[in-house]
This record gives structure tokens, C-alpha cells and sequence, in this order.
């Protein structure tokens, strides 16, 4: 799941990588299982926060950031 995009100029400049899930710890399997996760989960997981390196220094990422926690706030998961 892809939260919090950043968009200038019709190029992807940042966004925030993870997914939902109903485990409320970060476990090894989750990288390798997909199948965990799920749109109703009670738990969002950051794996990344990525920014085009032209694009660095801008403070994308925490905008990125920012609205990624608000849209989970907003869906009431826990992070």
C-alpha cells in the first residue's frame, strides 16, 4: 500500500511504502507474505519512505509522511 504521494509536474517525487495488516508487530514474514496484508487491518506498516534523488532536501518525504499517518488517523489503524 502507497501512502502519502507526492506529485509535482505529473513526476512521482516521494511516497511512503507499506501496508496494512492485523499483526501489531513488524515480523520478518511480512516482507516475504503479501497475504498478510490486508485493507481492513487494524495496523499500518512503514517499510520506506522514498524520494526521488533529484528531489531530496525539499521536505517531501515528511509531507509524504505526514499525510501517509493522517490517512491511517483518518481510517482509524494504529501505526
Amino acid at each position: 500500500m502507497i501512502r502519502g504521494v507526492f506529485i509535482s509536474k505529473s513526476k512521482l517525487v516521494s511516497f511512503v511504502n507499506g501496508m496494512v495488516t492485523d499483526e501489531s508487530d513488524l515480523l520478518d514474514e511480512i516482507y516475504d507474505d503479501a497475504g498478510m496484508h490486508t485493507n481492513t487491518g487494524a495496523w499500518q506498516m512503514i517499510f520506506s519512505v522514498v524520494t526521488a534523488p533529484d528531489q531530496r532536501r525539499h521536505g517531501y518525504a515528511g509531507q509524504c509522511l505526514k499525510e501517509a499517518l493522517a490517512q491511517a488517523k483518518a481510517e482509524k489503524v494504529s501505526f
